[in-house]
């Protein structure tokens, strides 16, 4: 009876073996195929993480170039209030002198 039964477990572990054994290419034909998925899977991540970093580098360069336009805007727009103001009391000192000269002239003509 031991002998049948150590023929039995043996058999049965034989069979364990014979049957990993023959399981081990196509788990490790997995493995690979999963692996390969990672790795593809991690450059196309890559890929699009360098990409967003790339544009979100543009659009903060852009932000700061119109930042920096707006505030040179804004500069030029009181050089333009000022020039507008010195011009217009230049126009009125014009305007003044022409009516001035205007007169002399009518009174010189009497």
């Amino acid at each position: 009876m031991t002998d049948i039964h150590y023929m039995k477990s043996t058999c049965l572990f034989l069979c364990l073996i014979l049957s990993a054994s023959l399981s081990l290419p196509l788990i490790a034909d997995e493995l690979t195929d999963r692996q390969y998925s990672v790795t593809e899977a991690r450059k196309k991540y890559d890929l699009e993480k360098t990409r967003y970093e790339d544009a979100t580098m543009l659009v903060n360069a852009q932000k700061q170039r119109v930042a920096e336009d707006q505030a040179l805007l804004k500069s030029r727009q009181k050089q333009q209030a000022v020039a507008k103001a010195s011009m217009d009391k230049a126009k009125a000192k014009l305007d003044k002198a022409n009516r001035q000269l205007k007169q002399t002239w009518k009174k010189g003509q009497h």
